[in-house]
């Protein structure tokens, strides 16, 4: 009785039916086609036909990579396509997290035992003064805020509109980006590697070993040993004269 009565309170404090916003809606049954759309009429004009001079031929592909010149080759960073994946600081396929107040696929999302809801259900929880409020992922782009002791639920978000992100402000929500390498261009003169080319060379955060290896990133020293923190965020170790250049002062 006491395990109930604590349920019911736990319910009790759920408050405007957050919890059950979750739950499927009874979807609306198919309208039968009104009669006018169901059926041209027979006095409806035909299609005018494509000039065959303007019509895409049927069996039309897309352009493949151009064909590099004796001095040049295609660029190896784009593989000829002229675009490259965009590397703007959390693009997720062109989108980027919203920075406003509202809930994100990145907030606090955990497992709890709600009645009439599966276990394996992930709950943002609000702590309350007596109790807790859960809200489900299907508010995610909504803002709430605790007012009185009480949830306060304020509606879609003003900066996302409710999405809970954004167009990436580098790609535009392409996901891809112009190849920094070739520019667009898609071809590279023939003497670059991908080592050592003028685009890597100017760089700022270039780190070049002597085994060849380079690394876009910063290095830190601790004894015999160095440190790599790439742009992507991996983490790589060396010796300390691993450098074939010297760390700058």
């Amino acid at each position: 009785m006491k395990r109930r009565a604590v349920g019911l309170l736990a319910m009790a404090w759920l408050g405007f039916g957050l919890v059950g916003c979750s739950e499927k809606k009874p979807q609306t049954p198919a309208k039968a086609s009104e009669p006018a759309a169901a059926a041209k009429t027979a006095d409806a004009p035909e299609p005018v036909a494509e000039s065959a001079s303007l019509a895409t031929p049927v069996d039309a592909k897309p352009a493949g990579p151009p064909v590099p010149a004796a001095d040049q080759r295609l660029c190896f960073q784009c593989s000829g396509t002229g675009q490259m994946m965009c590397h703007h600081t959390g693009c997720s396929y062109g989108f980027v997290e919203c920075p406003g107040p509202c809930l994100k696929r990145s907030s606090k999302w955990e497992h709890a035992v709600v009645e009439g809801y599966p276990a394996d259900q992930l709950w943002h929880v609000i702590p309350l003064p007596r109790g807790v409020q859960y809200v489900s992922q299907a508010h995610i782009g909504e803002v709430f805020v605790v007012r009185n002791g009480q949830v306060d639920r304020l509606g879609k978000c003003k900066v996302c509109n409710g999405t809970g992100h954004l167009p990436c402000p580098t790609c535009g929500g392409k996901a891809k980006v112009t190849c920094d390498l070739c520019e667009g261009r898609k071809v590279i003169p023939a003497a670059w590697k991908t080592n050592d080319n003028p685009v890597l060379n100017r760089q700022p955060d270039l780190l070049r070993l002597k085994d060849g290896r380079v690394f876009l990133g910063k290095r830190s020293d601790l004894g015999e040993r160095a440190f790599i923190r790439t742009r992507d965020g991996q983490f790589i170790t060396v010796g300390k004269d691993d450098f074939a250049e010297p760390a700058a002062q």
